[in-house]
């Protein structure tokens, strides 16, 4: 009736499973042998020590490790990084940490490092040819390890490696886990990379590195004031990410915002045009304040891998635009608002009125004697 998960496997050797977890002395573990859906069957399964060291899992293809005791298997045993920093780390022996998903599910074991903001753009990767499992890293914001707040997550941003850019605030705490796909554990060189003037966008979306500064309209309460007939060039690079519920669509990447007021009228608003030079994500917000906002709707990939979304924007009503990306993507974008018009009903000729082309003619038939 106390169980907390420490973690699984599924199809790790094949159609078998293979997990690795560290037996805490004076700790009970319940395992559980279950099948993929309503599976069942004979298997055998073997419970071994590992010793001096530790057999990978066959799917990760890398050479066994002594096992340790981590000295930064816990949040609260963080080691300290710097920007600059090249660490050359190893979750084998790591612990599972069971925290909420955080830009990407967590789900192996994993080792945890800080970093103390310096009011500037971070890149962390683990993205170098020392890394040779697949990895994943979530950051969290917080002043200690019971105060954490998910400031983004990254996997496969880098073939099977992970990369994620986050504004790292002055007088704010960072906490960077980094983890493995399904309950790989492994080693990784993680870079510690403070963007300066130039941002190295993700190798994944093929941009050009752009400029940094700080965004007048990073966070909801400094939201830039649109209107219809407005095209708005504008950039999330530099941005932060929004720890926002689902809204039409995953909120996982850094974003900016826009406010409009309602005309009583339906409004397209899309990111379209070719002028955007990543895959974004729209969310729209209705509410009094930043703070009272309820989700009107989002779309993703609805003219490529642009967005556009139509809604009904209510007279004395206040909405709120979120442009973000698609995982941890950033880049440019134009963003497009429009006024659809007073209703979306397609006009209807009436029935007394038909309107015959030139090609329409009417049609006479005409029937010579009948006989019987």
């Amino acid at each position: 009736s106390d169980l907390s998960c420490v973690g699984g496997n599924d199809d790790d050797c094949g159609r078998s499973s293979l997990l690795q977890f560290r037996a805490n002395l004076g700790s009970t573990y319940y395992i559980l042998v279950h099948g993929y859906g309503s599976g069942v069957g004979d298997f055998t399964l073997n419970i071994m020590e590992a010793g001096p060291t530790i057999a990978p899992s066959p799917s990760q293809g890398v050479t066994a490790q002594p096992v340790v005791s981590l000295s930064n298997d816990f949040c609260t045993d963080a080691e300290q990084v710097f920007t600059g920093d090249q660490i050359n780390g190893t979750t084998f022996g790591g612990t599972f940490d069971d925290l909420s998903f955080c830009g990407t599910a967590i789900t192996a074991p994993g080792v945890w490092y800080y970093l103390d903001g310096i009011g500037d753009n971070i890149i962390v990767d683990t993205c170098g040819p020392e890394t040779n499992y697949d990895t994943k890293i979530s950051v969290f914001e917080g002043s200690s390890c019971s105060d954490l707040s998910c400031v983004g997550g990254n996997d496969d941003d880098c073939g099977r490696s992970s990369l994620l850019q986050f504004r790292a605030n002055l007088g704010s705490t960072y906490y960077i886990l980094v983890h493995g796909y399904g309950s790989g554990v492994g080693d990784f060189t993680l870079n510690i990379m403070e963007a300066g003037p130039t941002i190295a966008p993700s190798p994944s979306q093929g941009v050009t590195a752009q400029p940094v500064v700080s965004l007048s309209n990073d966070f909801c309460t400094d939201a830039e004031q649109v209107f219809t007939g407005d095209q708005i060039n504008g950039t999330t690079f530099g941005g932060t990410f929004d720890d926002l519920s689902f809204c039409g669509t995953a909120i996982t990447a850094p974003g900016v915002w826009y406010y409009l007021d309602g005309i009583g009228d339906n409004i397209i608003v899309d990111t379209c045009g070719p002028e955007t030079n990543y895959d974004t994500k729209i969310s729209v917000f209705e509410g009094s304040s930043c703070s009272d906002l309820s989700c009107v709707g989002g779309n993703d990939d609805d003219c490529g891998l642009s967005s556009l979304l139509n809604f009904r924007a209510n007279l004395g009503s206040r909405y709120y635009i979120l442009v973000h990306g698609y995982g941890s993507e950033v880049g440019d974008f134009t963003l497009n608002i429009m006024e659809e018009g007073p209703t979306n009903s397609p006009t209807i000729r009436p029935t007394n009125s038909p309107t015959i082309g030139p090609r329409c003619r009417p049609l006479f038939l005409v029937l010579g004697p009948i006989y019987w």
